[in-house]
């Protein structure tokens, strides 16, 4: 392909764990599902530590040492959601043409029918990972973490070093939120 421009294209988010891929939505609304924990339950229940999903799965991605806490806390993430209604969100933004979800309010009760599919994708990860291992496995840990899903650009996801996603402040927007998709092949 020699130069040329990939031509811009409808970008999926997906998370990544071990050798599997579970693609999710637009960047947007994951966006939206992080902005939900955030506002429901980090500043809610701020006597504990959400930074291993709010920073490390937000931003970076989850050490081995992350996962079962990971889990742990998305497990009380869950709940919440489950007791909020699905009107917690205001919708407006799905009426403008120039923004694309896949999310949708319609015949659900609770934030957690929206999301649903984001937390059934993280515990498929978190169980692969856990429950999976093969012999490679114990020698080479690949991180759990969001990536732009959409092909060619979850490639580029291998070749950056983990050192980059480190190196991330906790201010700004993540990666795969602000990515240039128009990378040259």
């Amino acid at each position: 392909m020699g130069g040329k421009v990939q031509e811009k294209k409808d970008i999926t988010i997906a998370i990544r764990g071990k050798n599997r891929i579970c693609l999710l939505g637009f960047p947007s609304d994951m966006m939206l599902f992080f902005d939900c924990i955030k506002f429901y339950v980090e500043d809610e229940y701020k006597d504990e530590d959400w930074s291993v999903i709010t920073d490390r799965f937000y931003k970076k991605y989850l050490r081995e040492e992350d996962i079962e806490i990971a889990y742990e806390k998305m497990k009380k993430i869950e709940e919440v959601f489950k007791q909020l209604s699905v009107d917690a969100i205001d919708w407006s933004f799905s009426e403008n043409p120039n923004r694309k979800t896949t999310l949708s309010p319609n015949n659900l009760n609770s934030l957690y029918e929206v999301f649903e599919e984001y937390f059934n994708s993280f515990e498929t990860i978190v169980g692969h990972i856990l429950y999976g291992k093969t012999e490679i496995d114990y020698k080479y840990y690949n991180p759990m973490m969001v990536i732009i899903g959409t092909f060619p650009y979850n490639y580029y996801y291998e070749q950056m070093p983990l050192s980059e996603f480190d190196s991330l402040s906790k201010e700004g927007k993540p990666e795969w939120f602000v990515a240039n998709v128009d990378r040259k092949e």
